[in-house]
């Protein structure tokens, strides 16, 4: 999504924890200037974690 110079993307990213396989949403809000990043935010949720077979 864009709203002028700003770029918003929702990721559902899958990664290994400490804690064990899982997967996390996160949201990233890039400025941009030109035609270059010039800022970026990062907001995090909370890990949900793969039950076990």
């Amino acid at each position: 999504m864009t709203l002028g110079n700003l770029v918003i993307d929702q990721e559902i990213v899958t990664r290994t924890f400490p804690e064990g396989p899982g997967r996390i949403d996160v949201i990233a809000i890039y400025e941009v200037v030109g035609d270059r990043i010039a800022k970026a935010w990062f907001k995090i949720g909370t890990p949900v974690f793969n039950h076990a077979s």
